[in-house]
């Protein structure tokens, strides 16, 4: 039996809108899918090479016809799947489009910023934007479809880690729920205080954003190995790239609060709480397994930051939200301080999972 015949008739993936068909009548998906299907097998691949204890081969990567934009770490009767709404990929892809024709992103950070036209673009498609829309340079959209990749490549190995690092057993002995949907991630929680049986769920997500990162510098290494084909120039360019897909990410799962013109009272936003750390990780990462001064990371992630805030003002976030009101990075607070909660959350996993 193939793989997709275990989960047509799955009640949660028929709550996502069921698994979308080949024949699908919006155009561009079969191109999306091949996209997001390719980032996943690749991924997969590498990680079997490397990582072959994790056993992320039986896991199933599902794309269903939903239009919201869930991604969701999901098991049953011992078997695993990824499930990925299509709202969501569309999302993304849409997003990548809108980074492709904003005047000045990316002018600074890479010389791809000639004259665009914007006048397709809305802040949000009502269709998936064919190449043949993009009114821009080969180059420029040839980098906004890498930068596409990335973002899905964020979503995959994150989901992926939910898997591999036991969080649905957690989740299950707890509420007898076998998924974890990154929907709930929106919510706003204070990050110092802990439930009641030891987790939260912020604590999931940063833990997996954190093993997702080490998925990724893991897959990375088997394809071009660290020690031997980088430098810092590399190394920094793909910093940026890490970070900027991340935010871009986290910015369109927090597309549901952006009316909201201030932050709640009780804490930052799990999406952007989690950018910050990420971005840390990711800079000092790259620093330790590369080299070089930190300074030249600390400068690139200041650059993937203020790219991102030019975007969010761009679409019309409200200041306050992903950008000051000149369009650049907002004040993100005590980066050791917030990378130290990352680490406590892995910390309370592991000794959770150890019983």
């Amino acid at each position: 039996m193939r793989k997709a015949d275990i989960w047509s008739k799955d009640i949660v993936v028929q709550d996502c809108g069921g698994l979308l068909a080949e024949n699908s009548d919006w155009e561009g998906d079969a191109g999306l899918l091949y996209m997001v299907n390719h980032v996943f097998d690749t991924n997969k691949a590498l990680l079997n090479r490397t990582r072959p204890e994790l056993r992320v081969d039986d896991i199933a990567f599902l794309v269903t016809a939903g239009t919201g934009r869930r991604a969701i770490a999901y098991a049953r009767d011992g078997a695993r799947a990824i499930i990925v709404e299509v709202g969501l990929i569309r999302a993304l892809w849409t997003r990548a489009a809108s980074i492709a024709h904003l005047p000045g992103v990316l002018a600074n950070a890479f010389p791809i910023a000639e004259d665009i036209d914007q006048s397709w673009m809305a802040e949000s498609c009502d269709s998936v934007p064919g190449m043949s829309d993009w009114d821009c340079s080969g180059d420029r959209a040839e980098y906004c479809v890498d930068l596409f990749l990335h973002m899905l490549e964020y979503v995959v190995v994150h989901e992926i880690a939910h898997h591999v690092r036991g969080h649905l057993k957690l989740v299950n002995a707890e509420t007898g729920l076998h998924l974890i949907d990154e929907t709930e991630a929106r919510t706003s929680k204070t990050p110092e205080v802990s439930a009641a049986e030891g987790f939260l769920v912020q604590d999931l997500e940063f833990d997996a954003d954190a093993y997702g990162l080490e998925l990724s510098l893991a897959a990375m290494d088997e394809k071009h190995p660290f020690a031997m084909q980088w430098d810092q120039a590399s190394a920094t360019e793909w910093q940026f790239q890490l970070i900027f897909a991340q935010l871009m990410v986290a910015q369109v799962i927090d597309d549901a609060r952006k009316a909201d013109g201030a932050y709640s009272a009780d804490g930052h936003p799990a999406p952007l709480h989690r950018a910050i750390n990420y971005g840390n990780l990711v800079s000092r990462s790259l620093q330790d397994l590369v080299g070089g001064p930190l300074q030249a990371y600390v400068d690139m992630h200041a650059v993937a930051w203020s790219e991102a805030g030019y975007v969010a003002k761009g679409l019309s976030y409200p200041k306050g939200r992903w950008h000051d009101d000149h369009g650049k990075e907002m004040a993100t607070g005590d980066y050791q301080l917030l990378e130290e909660r990352y680490f406590a959350s892995s910390r309370r996993i592991d000794g959770l999972s150890r019983g």
